[in-house]
């Protein structure tokens, strides 16, 4: 059968087909990449710690509605980038796609700066190792560099975004009704990374009007996986969880975290009543595994029903051998069968001579729920 084809969809509505025109096309995308309060931070936090710093402070100001700033004791911007800086598509990460499997960095897109033009205003203040003076950079909504005022700070970037969604008046209608949910999201979202960040200071901070700044998230710059979690959850949920590291050698794939023990001390014992606490990150990155998810959950329902383990699962893979570029918020990896498969199978919850604690194991242990779901 053939598919029909209406007017509207070959330009015979008495409408010319053209091409939209580039602002426009600037402020669609940018809808895309920045959909939220918690979309700001996260680009604002992988730039900085992209940039090398072991500091990122993010104050929010009246739950982001009059101002969001990140700040960063990185490399800061060299001034041959600032005219280019806050242009869509434009990066330093990758000059053609070809790059893409050999990225590292949390960003390569070459779209926050520029989105976040589209859906605010954007102020930078930087100094890069190489200058004497740092400079405040203004943009305008394009992304094109407005002014440029040198100014005193010490290396690093600090990135200022105000007036945020005034252009999308339905968006910031419901942002303001919701403000105090979106404000939650930050936080979860900034959860992973400060899990996930070694050797990285991380601290979020809020203020109402002209209050005091309060503290509602820090770590401490930590070598360590489980000392992260400790900043972020507490000692009590950590001594509830017990480590867990092995590897696939078939397909090159690592994991390292923590789990929850089946009984003991921790708030985690035997798991929690909902899976709130659940993190994968795959080589470094945030990511949701949903199919490697609903294996763990499974098996663990098998010793503990209806409850959920709390876990910290960060995965190496090969370089190159997976997708991440798939959505806008990069959290999306597609990865090969065959990896699913390997982290289902190693990620078997299974009873060992110590029933205080679940281990993890793969080959000749794996629970006959591994494999594909």
């Amino acid at each position: 059968s053939t598919m029909s084809v209406s007017a509207a969809d070959t330009g015979e509505c008495g409408r010319s087909i053209k091409q939209i025109d580039r602002e426009s096309v600037h402020k669609i995308c940018s809808g895309q990449v920045i959909g939220d309060l918690a979309s700001v931070v996260k680009e604002l936090v992988e730039n900085a710690i992209d940039a090398g710093a072991t500091c990122v402070e993010v104050t929010m100001r009246d739950f982001g509605l009059k101002a969001v700033e990140v700040v960063d004791n990185g490399t800061g911007i060299m001034p041959t980038n600032f005219q280019a800086l806050a242009l869509p598509h434009h990066t330093s990460k990758l000059t053609s796609f070809d790059d893409l499997a050999a990225v590292t960095s949390f960003g390569f897109r070459g779209e926050a700066l520029g989105s976040l033009c589209s859906v605010g205003t954007l102020l930078v203040v930087t100094r890069h190792v190489s200058c004497d003076m740092a400079s405040a950079l203004l943009f305008d909504a394009a992304g094109n560099l407005a002014s440029t005022t040198p100014i005193s700070r010490q290396v690093g970037t600090t990135v200022t975004v105000t007036k945020l969604f005034e252009r999308f008046p339905v968006r910031l209608k419901e942002y303001t009704a919701n403000k105090k949910r979106e404000l939650a999201k930050v936080l979860s979202v900034l959860h992973g990374y400060c899990l996930i960040s070694t050797n990285v200071r991380i601290r979020c901070f809020h203020q109402c009007g002209i209050g005091n700044k309060v503290e509602l998230l820090r770590t401490e710059g930590n070598s360590s996986l489980r000392a992260n979690c400790t900043n972020v959850f507490g000692s009590d949920f950590v001594r509830g969880l017990a480590d867990v590291s092995f590897s696939h050698p078939e397909t090159g794939i690592k994991v390292e975290g923590l789990i929850s023990r089946r009984s003991g001390a921790g708030t985690n014992a035997c798991g929690r009543s909902a899976p709130d606490r659940q993190f994968w990150f795959v080589n470094g990155r945030p990511a949701d595994l949903p199919r490697n998810s609903k294996t763990v959950n499974h098996s663990f329902h098998s010793v503990a029903r209806n409850r959920y383990p709390a876990f910290v699962f960060s995965v190496t893979v090969p370089q190159g051998s997976a997708d991440i570029n798939v959505t806008p918020d990069k959290r999306t990896i597609l990865l090969q069968d065959e990896q699913y498969d390997a982290i289902c199978a190693s990620l078997t919850v299974t009873h060992c001579s110590r029933p205080h604690l679940f281990f993890i194991f793969g080959g000749t242990h794996a629970h006959p729920l591994a494999g594909r779901t």
